[in-house]
């Protein structure tokens, strides 16, 4: 008996196509310079959602999650205050144009991404 297990042929593509608009967000916000700059940690990925976590900021948010609606072409970013036992949502903004998403992180949390 055989039992050898043979993943899919497409797995790779399909992990490529799911990258593509988590990796979009991010190159919106800023890329790697985003990164350093906000000191996010605990980044976390759907097929069109990107979160991760922000040090104390202005907001009180510690948690952004940013998800890509594509029947409209538009983005929906949340502030999230996150503890332990339950997870609030503190402000949202909601028909983000890609352009739009570093100014309203910036203007609601007063970190700078440049």
């Amino acid at each position: 008996m055989n039992f050898d297990y043979q993943l899919p042929e497409d797995t790779h593509e399909n992990r490529q196509r799911d990258m593509v608009y988590p990796t979009r967000i991010l190159n919106n916000l800023g890329g790697g310079n985003f990164i350093v700059m906000t000191d996010a940690t605990n980044m976390a990925f759907t097929r069109n959602t990107l979160e991760f976590f922000i040090p104390k900021n202005i907001s009180e948010a510690n948690k952004i999650v940013i998800t890509y609606n594509e029947n409209v072409d538009r983005y929906l970013m949340y502030f999230v205050k996150h503890d332990k036992l339950k997870s609030e949502v503190i402000k949202q903004e909601l028909n983000l144009k890609g352009s739009e998403l570093r100014d309203k992180f910036e203007t609601n949390t007063q970190l700078s991404t440049r």
